[in-house]
C-alpha cells in the first residue's frame, strides 16, 4: 500500500508503438490525479521529446519509461535533474545506436503496416518463447500499434537514432531509479541491465524471470510488485523529505515572531 500523502505526479512514458495499456499493471494501483501518460508519437528527435515534455510537465515529477520510453527519461533525467524526483528505466538501455545500423533501421519500418511490424516481424523478440502462441497478449501489443497515429513507427524509430551515448551520464543522475528487466529480454539483454544498474549511484535492479521485453504485459503481477515496492520507498522518503522541510520551516517562523 503506498503512503496516503504520496502527492509527487507519475509520468508514464511509453514504447514504440504502445500506449498507457502498456503500463495498466502498475499504474491502477496510482490515483488518476496522480498519473500522467506521455505522448511519444509526434516528435523526430530524443531532444525534441525531452523539451516538449519538460515544458508541460509538472515541476518535480517521477519518470516512469518503457523501452524507447526509458530513453526519453534518461534524455529528462540528464537535461533535468533537479525535476526528477525518482525514474524507473523498464527494458531500458544506455547506449547508442551505431551509425552504421540508422539505414536499416529506417528501412525496417519505412511503409510497413504497424500490426505487422510488431504482430509479425517484431513478435519473436519482443516476448519470452513459452507465450509466443498466447493470442489475446499479441492481440493487445497489435491493437496499441494500430492506435497510433499514421508515420509513427517512422518518427519513434528517430528518436531511438538521435539518443547519445547515456553511458557517460549515467553517474550523475543520482536520483533513486528502479531498473525492471525481463530476464530473457533479447532487445534489451542482461548485459545492458547490468550497466544501468551498475552506474547509477542509487538503483535498484529487479529482473523478472520468464519474461522478454514485453515484461510489464507478459508478467505483470510480479512486475507490479517490484514497481509497488520501490516506489513505496520513494514515496516514503519524500514524505519525510517533505516534513523536515515543513518543520524547518515552522521552526524559522516560530524564531522570527520571538
Amino acid at each position: 500500500m503506498l503512503p496516503a500523502e504520496s502527492t509527487v505526479p507519475v509520468l508514464f512514458l511509453p514504447g514504440t508503438l504502445c500506449d498507457a495499456r502498456v503500463f495498466a499493471a502498475i499504474s491502477g494501483a496510482l490515483s488518476a490525479e496522480r498519473t500522467l501518460h506521455a505522448d511519444l508519437t509526434q516528435d523526430t528527435s530524443v531532444q525534441d521529446a525531452a523539451e516538449r515534455l519538460l515544458a508541460t510537465a509538472p515541476e518535480r515529477f517521477i519518470a516512469v519509461g518503457f523501452s524507447l520510453g526509458a530513453i526519453v527519461a534518461l534524455e529528462l533525467a540528464a537535461r533535468a535533474p533537479h525535476r526528477i524526483a525518482a525514474m524507473a528505466l523498464i527494458a531500458g538501455n544506455a547506449r547508442p545506436v551505431p551509425e552504421a545500423d540508422h539505414a536499416a533501421r529506417r528501412a525496417a519500418v519505412a511503409g510497413v503496416d504497424p500490426a505487422t511490424l510488431v504482430g509479425e516481424q517484431l513478435w519473436s523478440r519482443y516476448v519470452h518463447p513459452s507465450r509466443s502462441e498466447e493470442k489475446c497478449l499479441r492481440a493487445l501489443i497489435i491493437a496499441m500499434a494500430n492506435a497510433c497515429p499514421p508515420g509513427t513507427a517512422e518518427r519513434q524509430t528517430e528518436i531511438a537514432l538521435s539518443r547519445p551515448d547515456n553511458r557517460p551520464r549515467l553517474a550523475r543522475l543520482d536520483m533513486p531509479t528502479l531498473v525492471l528487466s525481463g530476464a530473457q529480454d533479447v532487445v534489451a539483454p542482461e548485459d545492458l541491465q547490468a550497466e544501468l544498474a551498475n552506474a547509477l549511484p542509487h538503483a535498484t535492479w529487479t529482473e523478472v524471470a520468464n519474461a522478454g521485453h514485453f515484461l510489464l504485459l507478459e508478467q505483470p503481477a510480479a512486475c507490479s510488485a517490484a514497481f509497488s515496492t520501490w516506489l513505496g520507498q520513494v514515496d516514503l522518503h519524500q514524505s519525510r523529505a517533505e516534513r523536515q522541510c515543513a518543520d524547518i520551516s515552522t521552526y524559522s517562523n516560530a524564531s522570527e515572531v520571538s
